[in-house]
């Protein structure tokens, strides 16, 4: 048993190296979601801003959905994006 312990502890660091970590990118959109935002409040808010926002958003309501599965299958570790 102990050596599938340790296969999955290996396992869940290697999804993340691979395909990154859902917290931190949800964490970066939400940054430049934010950025955004405070453009648009000074009235400087650009067609390719807004176009950005829509896109970001889009991408945050994915991640946000990959992070709920992860954790509803019981693998709050393996908060992967792919």
């Amino acid at each position: 048993m102990g050596k599938l312990t340790c296969l999955k502890g290996k396992f869940k660091v290697w999804i993340i190296e691979v395909f990154g970590d859902i917290r931190l990118k949800k964490k970066e959109v939400t940054a430049r979601i934010d950025e955004i935002d405070t453009i648009e409040a000074e009235g400087l808010l650009e067609r390719g801003l807004k176009e950005e926002r829509i896109s970001l958003k889009e991408a945050h309501a994915e991640l946000i959905r990959k992070e709920r599965a992860a954790v509803a299958s019981g693998n709050s570790q393996l908060t992967v994006e792919g």
